[in-house]
């Protein structure tokens, strides 16, 4: 197979921590030193896939120790909402869960240990609905996330149509898009002014 080397014009950019990254000397919010008085936060995640949320109790949470606040969907001032276009990403879930470990609620503790005690503590009842885990399952059903896009260059079809020899197949791969790890975490410290 002949591939075209096609140039594309782009600035010599490097990325803001590439030397950073490359060199092992980034440095992530858990390389950095915690003072003694910060609460940490713990995100309650669903145990299921495809959920309705029947009831949820969280006063035994609220009542473990060195639990400082038990935050839920309720508790936003705004819009419960954290997509950045489609406007269909709750922060907080409140009458389903679509996704085993989507958030549903959030306890502010003393330490990482007293909120993951805490959070076991919850009571949520759920009534589970069928849930599409495969890529083929989303294909026969259409559930996609989106519109199919295609990207092309050239005149694929009639190159393939005039080929010599043609390979036909399907291949699975567990690659899948990445994301940024450190929005996970972070550690906020008051300043001079607030």
């Amino acid at each position: 197979m002949l591939v075209q080397n096609q140039s594309v014009s782009r600035s010599q950019r490097s990325h803001d921590s590439a030397s950073l990254h490359v060199s092992g000397s980034a440095r992530y919010t858990d390389d950095l030193p915690i003072p003694e008085s910060t609460l940490h936060i713990l995100i309650g995640q669903s145990s299921h896939a495809h959920a309705l949320i029947k009831s949820i109790d969280l006063s035994s949470v609220a009542k473990a120790e060195g639990i400082f606040a038990v935050l839920s969907a309720s508790d936003i001032p705004g819009v419960n909402d954290c997509s950045p276009v489609a406007g269909d990403d709750p922060i907080f879930a409140t009458d389903k869960v679509s996704y085993l470990g989507q958030s549903v609620f959030a306890v502010v503790a003393e330490s990482t240990d007293l909120a993951r005690f805490a959070v076991n503590l919850a009571e949520i009842d759920y009534d589970p609905l069928p849930a599409i885990l495969t890529i083929d399952e989303a294909m026969q059903t259409g559930s996609l996330l989106g519109p199919s896009a295609v990207l092309e260059s050239g005149h694929p079809n009639a190159k393939m149509a005039a080929a010599k020899n043609r390979l036909e197949g399907r291949m699975e791969i567990g690659g899948q898009e990445h994301f940024y790890l450190e929005a996970q975490a972070a550690l906020a410290i008051p300043g001079e002014d607030g």
